[in-house]
């Protein structure tokens, strides 16, 4: 037997994917580019597809992040033209 026990492993393992689990959540709930619909949508996600789901939903939020931050914030959005 090695040095590691196996139980203790799994409880280990368990709980590290629980917490980026509730990481993720978090993250859902301060993100405000989500509808209420689509944030308790992401949330059943997480917790009811272990890691997977938190993968999922964690790289989908960081992608909307940067695709925001990618904005051309130097844009200035003109007024009516006037016809004279």
């Amino acid at each position: 037997m090695t040095g590691v026990d196996y139980p203790v492993s799994v409880v280990i393992a368990a709980c590290t994917i629980a917490l980026y689990q509730l990481f993720v959540t978090v993250r859902l709930f301060r993100f405000t580019g989500y509808s209420p619909f689509q944030k308790t949508a992401q949330f059943f996600f997480v917790w009811l597809v272990p890691l997977i789901g938190a993968l999922v939903v964690h790289n989908v939020i960081r992608g909307t992040e940067k695709a925001v931050a990618a904005a051309d914030r130097n844009f200035t959005p003109q007024g009516p033209q006037s016809v004279g």
